[in-house]
């Protein structure tokens, strides 16, 4: 397979997943993420986007309240949020 100079970390990070199932690959890419999603099964999410992984960060106190709103405030400049995604911010 021939990867782009711009998908070698995106492929990079998909081998490490699929190298060791305890990992989860993390993207905002909907390239990656279906790359992703051919590439990892097996039971449980190996795959998720962005704001999924820091709300799960944050429950498991992995992020504090500072750290999701600064990746808030980046992923609402994409326009691409889940529609909980308001609702649960504004409730931290």
């Amino acid at each position: 397979m021939c990867i782009r100079d711009r998908d070698q970390g995106e492929a990079a990070s998909v081998a490490s997943a699929a190298s060791d199932s305890d990992l989860v690959f993390v993207t905002g890419d909907k390239v990656a993420v279906l790359w992703g999603l051919n590439e990892l099964f097996g039971s449980g999410e190996r795959v998720m986007r962005v704001p999924v992984f820091v709300r799960l960060m944050h429950e498991a106190a992995a992020l504090d309240t500072a750290a999701v709103r600064t990746v808030a405030a980046r992923a609402a400049s994409h326009g691409k949020v889940p529609t909980w995604w308001p609702a649960w911010l504004a409730g931290l």
